[in-house]
């Protein structure tokens, strides 16, 4: 099975929002791209993928829902608020998109939130996006 959040990493750093690695090891300075656990680096983008809903009768259509952790620092939340920005300028509303082998019929934002200042005064959000896509399985095959 092949993964939404790499693929959604990838097509994050190919539109020049961050940097993927999957070995999660960045140069000095990066805003890297992180899967599911928030790194000690401060700069950071992290996907985390959960199920939302999954069609029957043999159908394919499934709904994965992403949560997209944004940690920026300095003294003022705006890189913050804009690496979201930048997010949902490329994201909402995308259709078509194959990542990591999965065609997905649509990408659409469906909430976010800023979280404020964490202990070290770094600004964080989350945004959380709904992936319409096609996933097989041996009972799934349309």
């Amino acid at each position: 099975m092949s993964d939404l959040v790499k693929g959604l990493a990838a097509h994050l750093a190919d539109n020049g929002i961050g940097a993927w690695s999957p070995t999660g090891i960045y140069p000095e300075g990066a805003l890297g791209i992180y899967k599911r656990v928030q790194p000690v680096a401060v700069d950071a983008i992290v996907l985390s993928e959960y199920p939302v809903s999954d069609a029957g009768g043999g159908l394919t259509d499934s709904v994965r829902g992403i949560q997209v952790r944004i940690r920026r620092a300095g003294e003022h939340p705006d890189p913050t608020e804009q690496t979201g920005k930048d997010i949902f300028e490329l994201l909402h509303d995308a259709r078509g998109l194959v990542l990591d082998g999965h065609r997905v019929v649509q990408i659409l934002r469906q909430s976010h939130a800023y979280l404020g200042q964490d202990s070290g005064g770094n600004h964080e959000a989350t945004h959380n996006y709904y992936l319409n896509v096609n996933i097989r399985t041996p009972n799934r095959t349309d």
